[in-house]
């Protein structure tokens, strides 16, 4: 940082960069104690647990919500505070500081998992596509849900799936078995011919199986069949030469081949016979989902939960989330050491943890809590917003302190050329948010008054281009250029670390030992679950190698960056405004990508990487922080934090899917429509593919036979240049600032440009920024290490305030049974 001497806390010692497990706060004793263990364990399942319930049933202010995490922070404050010096004075109870780091790291490892990182999304899009299928006719004329495998969904994804799936054993089962040898035979067909005939009605969309649109049940069957085929063309020849001989529809009349009249009557009797049994089943798994399966009051006893529909589904499932977790956690390592001690990054919301816990000697009280600043910036916040509390309970009762205000109108009436370039919401709303402006004391400078300008910067930029070119710009793309600028900037910093890293987890130069140790068993189990992990997209989830390589690619260096930006400038509620399948259509082409993967990209993304507001990888960086601070072994913290994220993972899907079997899952809106949003963005670029005669040719492509593909990338050059721009602006930023440290615009302006968190954030970044500038400049670097408590204290303010209302509303639903008043306090 530029204008102040260090940003570590005002109890901290220098660290040793070069002392393994070592830190600021480092602390003799064992740290992984069964105590610390089981605490931790018990808190995360608090925070997956109470974390969806709050926010996703009570809809409270968000207990997670963004990167400096309300519930956690209140949990740990609880353990430092309440249990320490009650409890603690029993030795076997006390906890030291390294057993809190660990137990507030676990909390952080899960954070992740109640809401919008993942269970927010998960359940709903398994269930929601299918259910949505029916009411979207675009869907239906090219057949969309079938692009993706059946098997990722409980009972085939609907009951007509289910039932045609049963046939088709059923079917396969009599051939093998030698019981249709009779039948064949008075028939005249022989078996190869049948089973050729069984193939090709795999193909055909089990919800068009007995439509009369014949035309369009052709057209997606033959599309079925060309995706396939272009996998394994003489696995699937003899479906495709019957598809060929067939008449111009599928109907099993006298024209169509006798294989397939008998497999059609066979089919649809077993069929027909099945469906009611089937319909029954979806009733109760997708609708039971949608809508609740209790009558009026009742709870649903967690054993008549269909759960084992789900079983089937969730076994392809969970390799893939558990190989993206530990890949993520294992790439948070690999990087830690090179942004924690060779670059010097501030880690700010480590840091307030880290204070937070942090006690010297045999005090039973934090250090920081000792300090009359931290109460002096702590009161008055919190005093605020409980007023603000008590105005929501008794209104008109209570004076209200206004912190947001909105003023669209006013500035689209005012300002009408704003309104048609583009970001006028950026400036019409402003909101204070004490722990935004709190954090900015320990952020440099010139990220807090980048964050605090950036709007300006959005509407300034908008217009000029407005009017030079009569066009709207394209921020979102110029994002996503971005993104990948910043990672090519990353990866040229610490280029020797890195290229140290992989040789020796490679074997070679001296494999794992000395300081590198860590980073090299970190990278050669990144290594390991980042193969697995796109092995499982090419085998479980149908996706080509090339494709799946470029998505897994694409989807480290988006959570790389996200998670860089909170260690870098502290901004704890960040978005990307970007996806990696829309940048992978956007610089491959559709055509490289191919119909299929490009639908599956699309509906992965919805899981993975729809909302990383609370993603995993900004939590885990901070988690290893904190373990690094008070000297808690980061390696095997991430090892067994590892573990805890899947037992929070069994243990949150039991809970929340129980949840939504009870109440529905149509409370959220946004995420019930999530899937839609992204499989109409799917459909249009398989309507592209579909009109201009490329679906064949793209299907029938697989590996480095898509690069050729990539030349047709046709009516993308706008999103290429503004992809082209923000990579090639973020980069001229980050040369500025290595030439001149003290440039008032960090490349961060680029990453976070017209996203909803900086129309949020930008006036607590303002004000925080503006606050640290007088500081600094009229109390010098001493006044600025003394205050630091003072805006510790402030953050906690709003952290405890959050904590307590939620807590309020808790225990007003559980004596009342009614829905608690509500009040957002922090962004998210």
């Amino acid at each position: 940082m530029a204008d102040a001497p260090t940003d570590q806390p005002a109890s901290s010692a220098p660290a040793s960069p070069d002392a393994a497990g070592s830190g600021p706060q480092a602390q003799t004793g064992p740290a992984f104690t069964l105590k610390a263990l089981a605490f931790g364990l018990l808190l995360a399942l608090v925070v997956v647990v109470l974390g969806w319930f709050n926010d996703q049933y009570l809809r409270q202010s968000p207990a997670i919500g963004n990167f400096l995490p309300a519930l956690p922070f209140g949990l740990a404050l609880a353990l430092a505070l309440g249990w320490n010096p009650i409890l603690g004075r029993i030795q076997a109870l006390r906890f030291s500081t390294r057993e809190l780091a660990v137990a507030m790291a676990l909390m952080l490892l899960v954070s992740w998992l109640p809401t919008s990182g993942f269970f927010r999304y998960f359940q709903r899009a398994i269930i929601t596509g299918h259910a949505q299928a029916d009411t979207n006719p675009q869907w239906r004329k090219l057949d969309i849900i079938g692009h993706l495998p059946a098997h990722l969904f409980p009972l085939g994804g609907s009951a007509e799936v289910q039932a045609m799936g049963l046939a088709q054993v059923a079917e396969r089962s009599a051939l093998s078995a030698g019981a249709l040898d009779q039948e064949l035979a008075k028939a005249q067909v022989d078996r190869a011919a049948y089973l050729a005939a069984l193939d090709l009605a795999a193909y055909v969309p089990p919800k068009l199986w007995q439509g009369d649109d014949q035309e369009l049940l052709r057209a997606n069957t033959e599309r079925a069949w060309q995706r396939d085929q272009g996998r394994d063309p003489a696995r699937w020849a003899a479906a495709g030469e019957l598809l060929k001989g067939m008449p111009a529809d599928l109907r099993p009349s006298e024209s169509a081949p006798a294989a397939w009249r008998l497999a059609h009557a066979r089919l649809s009797a077993v069929f027909a016979e099945r469906l009611p049994q089937a319909r029954k089943e979806y009733e109760r798994v997708y609708t039971g989902f949608t809508q609740g399966l209790p009558v009026g009051d009742d709870i649903l006893p967690l054993s008549e939960m269909p759960t084992r529909a789900w079983l089937p589904a969730l076994a392809f499932w969970a390799p893939l989330i558990l190989l993206f977790t530990l890949a993520i956690v294992m790439l948070t390592l690999i990087v830690h050491r090179q942004w924690s001690h060779h670059e010097q990054l501030t880690y700010p919301i480590a840091q307030v943890a880290s204070a937070l816990m942090q006690r010297s000697g045999s005090s039973l009280f934090s250090d920081i809590v000792r300090n009359r600043l931290f109460w002096f910036g702590l009161a008055p916040v919190f005093g605020l917003h409980m007023l603000n509390y008590l105005a929501v309970w008794f209104p008109g009762w209570v004076p209200n302190v206004t912190l947001h205000w909105w003023q669209g109108g006013m500035v689209s009436s005012l300002f009408p050329t704003v309104n048609q370039a583009g970001g006028s919401v950026s400036l019409a709303q402003g909101h204070i948010y004490f722990a935004v402006v709190g954090l900015c004391f320990f952020i440099a400078s010139e990220v807090s008054f980048t964050m605090g300008v950036v709007g300006m910067v959005v509407v300034f930029f908008n217009i000029q281009y407005y009017l030079t070119t009569g066009a709207t710009t394209d921020l979102p793309s110029a994002r996503s250029g971005a993104y990948i600028g910043y990672a090519l900037v990353l990866l040229y910093t610490g280029r020797t670390y890195y290229w140290a890293v992989l040789t020796k987890a490679l074997g070679l130069h001296g494999g794992a030992a000395g300081d590198h140790a860590e980073p090299v068993w970190a990278a050669r189990i990144f290594l390991l679950a980042f193969a697995g992990f796109a092995a499982v997209l090419v085998g479980a989830f149908g996706l080509d190698w090339f494709v799946a390589l470029a998505y897994a690619l694409t989807l480290m260096i988006f959570f790389l960056v996200l998670a860089r930006m909170v260690c870098e400038t502290g901004i704890p509620f960040l978005q990307t405004g970007w996806q990696p399948a829309q940048l992978l259509a956007n610089t491959l082409g559709i055509s490289a990508v191919g119909a299929a993967p490009l639908v599956m990209l699309c509906y992965l993304g919805t899981i993975l990487s729809q909302d990383p507001r609370e993603c995993l990888m900004p939590f885990a960086a901070n988690a290893m922080k904190v373990a690094e601070n008070a000297g808690v072994r980061r390696l095997r913290l991430a090892l067994i934090g590892f573990g805890v994220i899947a037992v929070a993972l069994v243990v949150g899907w039991i809970a929340i899917t129980w949840g939504m079997y009870n109440f529905g899952s149509t409370r959220d809106s946004w995420a019930q429509g999530v899937v839609a949003s992204s499989l109409n963005e799917a459909s249009r670029g398989v309507t592209t593919l579909v009109e201009t005669g490329q679906y064949a040719a793209s299907s029938a492509a697989s590996g480095l036979e898509k690069l050729p593909l990539i030349t047709d990338n046709v009516g993308k050059t706008k999103e290429l240049g503004w992809i082209g721009f923000g990579l090639v602006g973020v980069v001229f930023l980050a040369l500025i600032r290595f030439r001149w440290a003290g440039f008032y615009l960090h490349p961060v302006l680029l990453l976070v440009w017209d996203t909803y968190p900086a129309q949020m954030l930008w006036l607590s970044c303002l004000l925080g920024w503006i606050a640290k500038e007088l500081v600094v400049r009229f109390g010098g670097g001493r006044v600025y290490q003394n205050l630091k408590p003072l805006f510790i204290g402030i953050i906690c303010g709003e952290l405890v305030a959050v904590v307590v209302t939620l807590g309020v509303g808790w225990v007003y639903f559980v004596v009342t049974g009614l829905m608690p008043k509500t009040m957002s306090i922090f962004a998210g």
